[in-house]
């Protein structure tokens, strides 16, 4: 499986490290560490998207906090609940910090 790092984080830290290089005097490590700062800046960005697990999710914990979904009971059968591990994730998943304007609004796709 493939793992991601935040760009600007892995450029901030080759920079610092090349500044503490040099309070040091290792000019050629930090020559070093700048090179691969210019590198690392002209890769292709990965097409990922960050998933939202349904422990974090505002659809999940059901009426009684059960492991259950209501978005997805809500789109297959309004007569019962499904359920769903924690670490499950789906398309449509709005972390309960998140407020979301456009979850129900999906006919548009």
């Amino acid at each position: 499986m493939a793992e991601y790092i935040e760009l600007e984080e892995l450029k901030k830290v080759l920079s610092n490290e090349a500044v503490h290089c040099l309070t040091f005097q290792k000019k050629g490590e930090a020559r070093g560490l700048v090179k691969a700062k210019e590198i690392v800046s002209k890769l292709p960005a990965a097409d990922v998207v960050e998933v939202v697990r349904c422990k974090d999710c505002i659809h999940w914990g059901g009426e009684y906090d059960t492991n259950e979904c209501s978005l997805i009971t809500q789109l297959a059968n309004p007569d019962y609940w499904l359920k769903t591990a924690p670490d499950d994730f789906c398309s449509s998943g709005v972390r309960k910090d998140e407020k979301d304007d456009h979850l129900h609004s999906r006919s548009d796709q």
